[in-house]
């Protein structure tokens, strides 16, 4: 998503964005294509496997084939494309190695991590996470490189920052937390949504839940049996929701650490936040030691931290004061001021 976002900023500035990538689902594959922008795919067709080197990137395994192979493919993408300006990577299985291969091409290279683990051959480097800074890079990157760290430069769409004021001044006059938004991103392989919903459903405080089903589908049967038959206070929403818009209806989000975590904080909804990818955890402990969020630990399969967070949220001071930190942190404006960097 964070790419989309970036890539729409530019197309808003007439640059005309190609993405290339290996599988894709098909939802995704429509919402890139349906917004004019390229797709080039890459094949495992005769790829080779990964090579193990004394120094291989730890995640490299999450590449459907060799860093070498991958680069080649994208090699010959970028020659039939032509006159490129700008490389932006996103892949935590990529390296220098891959980015030092792809500088036989004019244009500059952007990458975005935040794992801070591996070394990159790039002239901007962006990690939008809580508490990175520049220094942590200073060996990892070449000494001329840009770097941007900070929530400063969180990729939002811009429905977001112009949600922001009319998001606050709900929190602002709305009575004890009635509605709750639900998100737990991917395909859910854990079905933690559903055994919330069973959670939340004998919370007789709340009016409302909101469920975005995401990628996996509206058409969930599990989801759909808890709407119709279990209880009426839950609506579904697809993979083509408007987060923005429920976001500022929402009361209070429980979802999963990621990308939507900055997405909530932009219109000052309080959070609480399931770890579900074991590289989150240190981040959304740091973000609720300063009172950004919540952190539910689901590890033994309990959910009663969830019903103990949502009666700490209904104090009206707490929950001011947690929305009010959320807006501070994130303008919303970080694409912007990532474009302006590269365009500079």
């Amino acid at each position: 998503m964070r790419c989309m976002t970036l890539a729409s900023e530019l197309q808003e500035r007439g640059i005309e964005v190609h993405f290339i990538s290996q599988y894709l689902p098909e939802i995704m594959r429509n919402r890139i294509s349906g917004q004019g922008f390229f797709i080039h795919n890459l094949t495992r067709e005769n790829a080779s496997k990964p090579v193990s080197e004394e120094f291989a990137n730890s995640h490299e395994h999450w590449l459907a084939t060799s860093w070498q192979d991958d680069a080649r493919q994208t090699a010959d993408i970028l020659n039939e494309i032509g006159d490129v300006e700008w490389l932006i990577i996103d892949h935590y299985g990529l390296d220098y190695r891959w980015e030092s291969q792809l500088r036989a091409f004019p244009g500059s290279i952007m990458v975005i991590d935040d794992l801070v683990d591996r070394q990159h051959d790039c002239d901007i480097l962006l990690d939008q996470v809580y508490g990175h800074t520049s220094s942590d890079y200073s060996r990892l990157t070449p000494q001329k490189a840009k770097i941007l760290t900070g929530p400063e430069y969180v990729l939002l769409r811009p429905e977001f920052a112009a949600y922001r004021e009319k998001a606050m001044a709900h929190r602002l006059v709305s009575g004890p937390p009635e509605r709750v938004l639900i998100c737990i991103g991917g395909s859910d392989e854990n079905r933690i949504t559903e055994k919330l919903v069973g959670e939340l459903s004998v919370h007789g405080q709340l009016e409302q839940i909101d469920i975005i089903t995401g990628l996996t589908g509206i058409t969930n049967k599990d989801l759909q049996k808890v709407s119709k038959i279990h209880d009426k206070r839950i609506i579904l929403h697809g993979f083509d929701a408007n987060m923005a818009e429920l976001m500022t209806q929402a009361d209070i989000a429980i979802m999963s650490a990621g990308g939507t975590t900055w997405e909530r904080m932009c219109v000052g909804l309080p959070g609480i936040v399931i770890v579900i990818a074991e590289h989150q955890r240190e981040i959304a402990n740091s973000l609720a030691d300063n009172g950004l969020q919540y952190v539910a630990d689901l590890s033994n399969g309990n959910l009663s931290d969830i019903q103990v967070l949502l009666d700490k949220l209904q104090n009206k001071s707490e929950f001011i004061k947690m929305s009010q930190l959320c807006s501070n942190l994130i303008d919303g404006l970080g694409v912007k001021k990532v474009v302006e960097e590269m365009l500079a």
